[in-house]
């Protein structure tokens, strides 16, 4: 009973990586000063820390981490990491380099859609006003905390 309780608590406790492990001299930047300047970032490997809020429910590409007023998105290509669902709630290091993307009005309508679709969540492309920019962490790796 003492080696199974030893062996589950060491699976509780030990962190999993997604990818490469997060490195230590990568600078830490928070969500929030992520979200008020997305721009300052724009090209350079940051570390973030946050909970997982949501995972892609398709491939497992994607996964919002949220500082509880904040949340960015660490996206990667499908199959290069696989974010787990089980993921969400559980506190997160992601490592990646910040990048954005310009969408058209029509870019915008096919993005929104495509991620209502992996959602199963309804669309309504007249929502979409206008073109915009967004920007996300393309992952390199993330690392579970104890």
């Amino acid at each position: 009973m003492i080696v199974l309780t030893l062996a589950l608590s060491l699976l509780i406790t030990t962190p999993k990586t997604y990818g490469t492990a997060p490195k230590a001299e990568t600078p830490m930047i928070t969500i929030e000063a992520f979200r008020q300047n997305p721009a300052a970032f724009l090209d350079k490997v940051v570390r973030v820390e946050g909970k997982v809020k949501e995972v892609c429910p398709m491939k497992g590409c994607w996964m919002d981490i949220s500082d509880g007023n904040n949340q960015v998105r660490v996206q990667v290509k499908d199959g290069e990491i696989v974010f787990e669902k089980n993921l969400v709630g559980q506190t997160i290091v992601a490592e990646g380099t910040v990048y954005k993307f310009e969408l058209s009005k029509e870019q915008a309508v096919k993005y929104y859609a495509h991620l209502a679709e992996e959602k199963n969540e309804t669309f309504d492309p007249a929502s979409v006003k206008s073109g915009t920019t967004i920007y996300q962490i393309g992952g390199i790796g993330a690392q579970t905390k104890p």
